[in-house]
């Protein structure tokens, strides 16, 4: 079946290359890059599943489906009335249980699975209509995948550091701070390591780690325990590992745009 759908996405250009150059090169590497940045972009700022309101997983099943197939440029009401049901079953699903770093992969592997199957549904089902005006230049999409990498690694970045420190901060080794300034100085370090390395100077990355080194170096030293140098360095290494490789990431999603 994998093999089925993957010779489907493949042939799927071939398909409408009697069209127009312009609807047959829709239906390529572009065309996911841009819908996987319009999920992300939907997906966090849309309103949070983590609600007793049983229709704000709904609503984001709405939005996040039509969303999707604008940025893949084209719509299908069929797609979106079979896709959005799917959307809101998992944004419900995942609202009701407690965030961990399991979930929050499994969430987005899903996710990523759904749009997958959105858009093959859209590409084979009648009823298809394509916005190629969008789309005319490569402007459009890189600013949608520059703004997704952003969130991805501010936002999903906050969320994933939450989850991997929290059995830490559980057991009372959480440094003592202003409360929430480390998460937002990690906010801070992420954008910079995402800006230097759009920037085309990922050695810039080592001067924050460098200064993020001196800033902790008093507080490591003067630590009562070694469990508080370990939350340290699990936080720092592990925000700026998932900032380069997100920020790597977008960098080649905005050079596919």
């Amino acid at each position: 079946m994998g093999s089925s759908l993957f010779s489907g996405f493949v042939s799927s250009s071939a398909v409408w290359a009697s069209a127009s150059e312009v609807l047959a090169s829709s239906v390529s590497v572009v065309s996911w890059t841009r819908a996987c940045a319009a999920l992300i972009v939907v997906c966090v700022l849309a309103p949070s599943p983590h609600t007793e309101r049983p229709w704000i997983p709904f609503l984001r099943g709405l939005l996040i489906a039509p969303a999707c197939l604008w940025a893949f440029g084209m719509f299908s009401p069929l797609a979106v009335c079979l896709s959005a049901p799917c959307f809101a079953i998992l944004e419900g699903a995942l609202g009701k249980r407690e965030a961990n770093l399991l979930l929050i992969v499994q969430s987005w592997v899903a996710r990523l699975a759904l749009l997958g199957g959105t858009g093959y549904a859209a590409l084979h089902l009648p009823g298809k209509s394509w916005l190629p005006g969008l789309w005319r230049g490569p402007m459009a999409g890189r600013v949608l995948v520059v703004v997704a990498g952003f969130i991805l690694i501010i936002w999903v970045g906050r969320d994933i550091m939450a989850a991997m420190l929290k059995p830490m901060a559980a057991k009372g080794r959480e440094p003592q701070g202003l409360p929430g300034s480390g998460a937002l100085i990690g906010c801070f370090e992420r954008m910079l390591v995402l800006l230097f390395v759009l920037g085309g100077e990922p050695s810039g990355v080592g001067y924050v780690l460098a200064a993020k080194s001196i800033l902790c170096f008093n507080e490591i030293r003067n630590a009562k325990e070694r469990s508080e140098v370990d939350y340290i360095m699990v936080g720092t290494f592990g925000s700026f590992a998932w900032a380069f490789l997100a920020a790597q990431a977008t960098r080649i999603a905005v050079g596919l745009c």
